[in-house]
């Protein structure tokens, strides 16, 4: 993507969003292959309390597990909200500090 591009998406971002409209355009090839792609009906980011057993479900099912989990981890803090990989960002978090107990 060249410069004046870049720029000009960078112009449709809401200020202080934390989500750039860029990431949109480049999302991983991986990610046509994810098996939430295949279920609207689910929302990857629920509220307290809900059941995320049909989430896991989907998660435990899909083919690109493993890229999502690293995709997320590298973007943690951003806008990794919700469930990656099959893990709620609370999990995420308590695997970040296993991974990195000096951290």
């Amino acid at each position: 993507m060249d410069q004046a591009t870049k720029k000009y998406f960078e112009a449709l971002m809401w200020p202080g969003d934390g989500f750039l409209l860029l990431d949109l355009l480049d999302r991983p090839a991986w990610m046509r292959d994810a098996a939430c792609r295949d279920h609207p009906e689910l929302d990857f980011h629920p509220g307290r309390g809900v059941d995320t057993r049909p989430l896991r479900k989907v998660c435990g099912a899909c083919p690109v597990q493993k890229q999502c989990l690293d995709y997320v981890m590298k973007l943690e803090g951003t806008h990794a909200e919700g469930f990656w990989a099959g893990l709620s960002a609370r999990e995420r978090r308590r695997l970040r500090r296993h991974r990195n107990p000096a951290a």
